[in-house]
C-alpha cells in the first residue's frame, strides 16, 4: 500500500497498521518485531533443551525482558495450545500465582472440566501418567477449579494439568521483583521439586527487574543451578535505528537520518520510548491537514517536535509522577540537575561531570539559568557546591529519591528508565543532551557558547562575594 491510501485510512485502520510493526503499549511477542535480541533468543531456546532446566530473565524496567520471554514462549509452546502467562503481585503468594495458571489451563465450561478427570476402562484418569489426589479430584468433579494449599498440592496439579494442556507448554511468570521476599522460599521450593519430576513438559520463563539474580531472587545456592540467566541491557544505538526503519518502511515514509539517530539516542536505549516516540510522530504525519509532504515522503520537522511532546504525555504513569513530584517538590534548578545526571553515555556519574555538563546545559540554554535575584542584572549559574547541595535532596526518600548514590563518589537513576525519560524530557524542551552512545561524537560547544559561559561564571563569582 502506498503512503497515498496509507495517510488516508480511517484511523482504526490506520493504528492497526501502525500495531503490526510498533509495540508501545503491550510485549512484543514476534520474532519479526523483536530487534537486538537475535543472540538472547537463541541462548534461551537453547537453554531450555535441558531437562529440569528453566530460564530468569532480569535486567532494567523496559528493557523488553516480557517480549523476549514471550516471544521465545511462543516459538518454544507446541501448536496444540497457547504459552501461559501470570503476572505477580506486592501482596500475592507463590500458591496464588499456581491457582491463577490452572485458571488459565484449565477449561472454563464445568462440563469440559470434568473430563479430565473421568476414569477410562482401566479405572485410571485419562490419558496421562500424573495423577491427583482424591479430594483434589472430587473437587474437579464438583466442576470447580482446586486451590493447592501446599507446595506439593501445587506440584501435583502443576503436573496432571500441564500434561494436560499441550504437548509442550510454556509458562511466563512476569514481575518477579513484586512478588514478596517471604514467598522466595516457596519458589525455591517449588522449582526444586519441578525438577525431579522425571518427563514433566513444562518450561518456566521468569522475568524481573533486578542488575543480578542474586539481588532479585533470595533463593538457596543449589536453586540457581535450575535457571539458565540472562541478563537483558538495553539496545544498541543501532537496533533503535532498525526499530525506526522498519516501522517507516511500512508506512513507505522516509525519516532523515538525523531524525532517526535523534529518537534511537533520546530512547537511551529502551526498546518502549523508541515505539513510543515513533508512534507519536507518525500519528502527527497522519493528523497533519496540510498533507503537501506526502509528495516526496519526508518527515517534517514540526512532525518530529510534536510526537516528542505526545510522547512525554503519554508516557508511563509511575514515571511522570515520580519525575514531576522530585521537580515540584525541590529547588528551581532540579529538571537541570536530572537532565545533567542524563547526559551522556554513562549510567553512573561523578558530581563533578554532572556539573560540567550542566554549566554546559545552562550556556546552551539560558533560559534555564537560575532567575536573577533582586538587584541583580541578570540570572546567574549555580557554584559547584550549591549544584552539589541541590543534587542531595534529589537522593532524599522525602524528595523521590529520585538519584542513588554508591557511596563511592557516583550517582545514578534509581530507576534506570527514569534516565530515559529525561533525556524525553529534555528533547521536548529543545534541550540537546550529549549523544548516549561513548563511540558518537559530541558536539563542542561553539565559540559564543564558550564566550556565554565565562559571561556566566564570572558573574556567578561576582555575585558570590
Amino acid at each position: 500500500m502506498k503512503r497515498e491510501q496509507i495517510f488516508k485510512l480511517a484511523i482504526e485502520d490506520f493504528g492497526d497498521l501502525l500495531n503490526t510493526v510498533l509495540s508501545p503499549a503491550n510485549a512484543i511477542k514476534v520474532p519479526e518485531l523483536l530487534q537486538g535480541r537475535d543472540k538472547q533468543l537463541l541462548e534461551l531456546r537453547q537453554a531450555l533443551t535441558a531437562r529440569g532446566r528453566h530460564v530468569f530473565i532480569h535486567g532494567f524496567r523496559g528493557v523488553g525482558k516480557t517480549s523476549l520471554g514471550y516471544t521465545a514462549a511462543n516459538i518454544i509452546q507446541s501448536s496444540d495450545n497457547k504459552p501461559l502467562y501470570v503476572q505477580c503481585a506486592p501482596d500475592g503468594t507463590l500458591l496464588q500465582l499456581i491457582h491463577d495458571v490452572l485458571k488459565q489451563a484449565m477449561p472454563n465450561n464445568p462440563l469440559e472440566l470434568k473430563k479430565m478427570v473421568e476414569r477410562n476402562g482401566s479405572g485410571s484418569l485419562g490419558i496421562g501418567k500424573f495423577t491427583i489426589s482424591a479430594g483434589m479430584r472430587q473437587t474437579i468433579e464438583q466442576g470447580k477449579i482446586p486451590k493447592p494449599e501446599s507446595i506439593n498440592d501445587a506440584v501435583e496439579l502443576i503436573c496432571f494439568v500441564m500434561e494436560r494442556h499441550s504437548k509442550r507448554p510454556v509458562l511466563i511468570i512476569d514481575e518477579f521483583d513484586y512478588l514478596p521476599h517471604a514467598e522466595h522460599i516457596n519458589v525455591d521450593l517449588f522449582i526444586k521439586k519441578l525438577a525431579e519430576v522425571d518427563n514433566l513438559p513444562l518450561k518456566v520463563i521468569i522475568c524481573g527487574v533486578g542488575e543480578t539474580l542474586e539481588s532479585l531472587f533470595s533463593a538457596h545456592l543449589s536453586t540457581y543451578r535450575y535457571f539458565h540467566t540472562i541478563k537483558l541491557d538495553r539496545l544498541e544505538l543501532d537496533n533503535c535505528y532498525a526499530i525506526i526503519q522498519k516501522a517507516a518502511e511500512a508506512l513507505d515514509v522516509a525519516l532523515d537520518e538525523t531524525t532517526m539517530w535523534r529518537i534511537s539516542r533520546i530512547s537511551d536505549g529502551f526498546p518502549h520510548f523508541v515505539h513510543l516516540i515513533c508512534e507519536k510522530v507518525f500519528w502527527a504525519m497522519y493528523n497533519d491537514p496540510a498533507k503537501e509532504w506526502i509528495d516526496v515522503g519526508q518527515i517534517k520537522l514540526s512532525h518530529y517536535r510534536q510526537g516528542a511532546l505526545a510522547a512525554v504525555a503519554a508516557a508511563n504513569e509511575e514515571l511522570r509522577k515520580g519525575y514531576e513530584a522530585a521537580v515540584r517538590s525541590t529547588s528551581p534548578s532540579a529538571e537541570v540537575i536530572l537532565y545533567s545526571a542524563a547526559d551522556g553515555h554513562e549510567l553512573q556519574r561523578t558530581p563533578l561531570d554532572m556539573y560540567n555538563s550542566y554549566l554546559r546545559i545552562v550556556s546552551d540554554n539560558l533560559n534555564l539559568a537560575e532567575p536573577a535575584k533582586k538587584g541583580e542584572p541578570k540570572p546567574t549559574v549555580l557554584s559547584e557546591a550549591q549544584f552539589r547541595g541541590r543534587m542531595y535532596y534529589l537522593c532524599r526518600e522525602n524528595f523521590g529519591k529520585i538519584l542513588r548514590t554508591n557511596g563511592k563518589g557516583w550517582y545514578e537513576f534509581s530507576e534506570k528508565m527514569m534516565r530515559g525519560y529525561a533525556r524525553l524530557k529534555a528533547e521536548a524542551r529543545g534541550v540537546e543532551l550529549f549523544p548516549d552512545h561513548p563511540l558518537e561524537k559530541k558536539k563542542m560547544p561553539t565559540v559564543q557558547t564558550s564566550h556565554r559561559l565565562v559571561e556566566f561564571l564570572v558573574h556567578n563569582q561576582e555575585s558570590g562575594k
